[in-house]
């Protein structure tokens, strides 16, 4: 299994980094947590998908930077394989994700037509979603001002943003191998996030292997004070990159 970082910010893109988008790929398999603008690097390089049939997205939640990469996302980036797309609508906000995207990204006249028409769709934590021999796991996170999914593959992987410290984090991501959380500041983060003191602290409590900042700030030298706070609390943290490679 690996992930590839397409988008290793929030809020808003930047000369280095796009928002949120993970790929992770195991044999013929892919999973993309989140599809903020980092989703475009599947049209700029066609390759990061070559010997993949089936795709799944798996969405935390619906805030712009998060979901933004599905209005520009087409069949001639997928190369015609067989894509699903899954969120939280049903779950946290009692509509379809296919109801509230198509609605706010992929209507008239913002689009003549939808680029996802021959999608699947399924509602996290209602319809089974599985990657790589493993159900994925889905739990809600209600620390945010919109609820988000966080998400486990098995022992390799949970992801993780768009939260304040929650103690019920520390249950579900307990002894997974790659924590990937989301750290936005480095102490006293805003409301409906973490910071990276918090971040590290989760990581040392799980007794997760390794723990990766994600969401990171887009001003400038934010996330370099934000790892620094989390290594104060957990060695075994690194920033996660945009273009970055790890095995899981």
């Amino acid at each position: 299994m690996r992930m590839t970082v397409l988008g290793s910010g929030g809020w808003i893109p930047t000369s280095s980094r796009q928002t949120s988008c993970y790929l992770i790929t195991a044999g013929t398999e892919a999973l993309i947590l989140d599809a903020g603008t980092g989703l475009g690097a599947l049209h700029i390089d066609p390759s990061l998908l070559d010997g993949v049939d089936t795709v799944t997205v798996a969405l935390s939640h619906f805030h712009l930077d998060h979901v933004t990469g599905l209005a520009f996302v087409s069949g001639r980036a997928l190369g015609g394989r067989e894509l699903t797309i899954a969120g939280p609508g049903s779950l946290s906000y009692g509509r379809p994700t296919r109801t509230i995207v198509e609605a706010q990204l992929l209507a008239a006249p913002l689009q003549t037509t939808s680029p996802l028409a021959s999608a699947r769709w399924a509602e996290l934590g209602w319809d089974t979603v599985s990657f790589a021999g493993h159900e994925v796991q889905i739990w809600e996170q209600t620390r945010h001002p919109l609820p988000s999914a966080g998400f486990r593959i098995g022992g390799s992987v949970a992801y993780c943003t768009d939260t304040e410290f929650d103690p019920q984090t520390i249950r579900q991501v307990a002894g997974v191998s790659t924590l990937l959380h989301e750290a936005w500041e480095p102490v006293n983060a805003e409301r409906g996030h973490t910071s990276g003191d918090e971040a590290g602290v989760i990581a040392a409590e799980s007794g997760v292997s390794r723990l990766v900042l994600t969401h990171s700030h887009p001003l400038p030298d934010v996330a370099e004070h934000t790892q620094t706070a989390a290594q104060a609390r957990f060695a075994a943290v690194t920033t996660a990159t945009d273009g970055a490679v790890l095995d899981l």
